[in-house]
């Protein structure tokens, strides 16, 4: 702030600068004075900058239905709808789906595409939890990785039965 033309230190209730605000702008510190940020985007979250300038984060949610495709030992695979958050550079999802496996003692992959695009650049930029309702009986070694031929979530595991199973799972993954 200014006192008439002079501008007045952040000691004596200034902002040691000349400033312009601007609409729905974040008003933060640097090392000597107040500064204004450019304003967001509807729904948006402010993210600290440690001691630079803070950024704006997107965040999403809501339910979404994937798209399976069956890869390797499938019959028949039934999407149901799913829960997930986007924050920032990273996605959490959790839902079920149901699978039929072909043939037992075989490993068994299915795909999912994802809530919110992304250009896996590593098979551990996705990961997660799954197991079947049932537990050991329908599946043993279940596991959660990112595709990066397809860009989807791959979930494996190694068939035990042959029945028509509910897969549940959660996952977080990289949004590059």
């Amino acid at each position: 702030g200014t006192a008439g033309a002079t501008i007045l230190p952040v000691a004596n209730g200034g902002s040691n600068k000349a400033i312009t605000l601007a609409s729905g702008g974040l008003l933060y510190t640097d090392a000597d004075s107040f500064e204004v940020g450019a304003a967001g985007s509807s729904g948006q979250l402010a993210l600290s900058g440690g001691t630079g300038a803070p950024t704006w984060l997107s965040r999403a949610e809501g339910p979404y239905t994937p798209t399976i495709t069956a890869t390797a030992n499938v019959d028949a695979t039934t999407a149901f709808s799913t829960n997930y958050i986007y924050h920032g550079n990273g996605t959490s999802w959790c839902g079920i789906f149901n699978v039929d496996p072909t043939t037992t003692a075989t490993t068994t992959t299915v795909e999912l595409t994802l809530p919110v695009a992304s250009n896996f650049s590593a098979a551990n930029d996705a990961a997660g939890v799954c197991a079947f309702d049932g537990g050991l009986t329908t599946a043993t070694g279940c596991s959660i990785s990112g595709s990066v031929a397809n860009d989807k979530l791959v979930i494996s595991w190694n068939t035990v039965g042959t029945s028509n199973s509910t897969m549940r799972f959660c996952s977080t993954y990289y949004v590059h």
